[in-house]
């Protein structure tokens, strides 16, 4: 870094300080741009280690084999997922 007096000043105390520079907007991090992420806080966290974590609302899959059908139903703009047992070549 060079001090120039005008952009990188050091200040009687040592403090380094910059201006003049240009803005900078974080793009929305995507599969292709690196970028900026929002986190939520509750279905997406991030840990002490800095570790980035998403939750899902889908329950988890029935423990017993057998053939299963996920099932969802919607009601005022919500969904409910639930697991029901089906027979194979059975109606839905």
């Amino acid at each position: 870094m060079k001090v120039d007096g005008s952009t990188v000043t050091i200040d009687a105390n040592g403090v380094i300080s910059a201006s003049g520079g240009g803005s900078y907007t974080l793009p929305a991090a995507s599969t292709s741009t690196l970028g900026g992420v929002k986190v939520d806080g509750s279905t997406i966290t991030i840990d002490n280690n800095n570790v980035i974590s998403a939750s899902s609302s889908l329950p988890s899959a029935p423990s017993n084999n057998g053939t299963y059908m996920l099932k969802c139903v919607v009601s005022s703009g919500t969904a409910t997922y639930s697991w029901e047992s089906v027979t194979v070549g059975g109606s839905y």
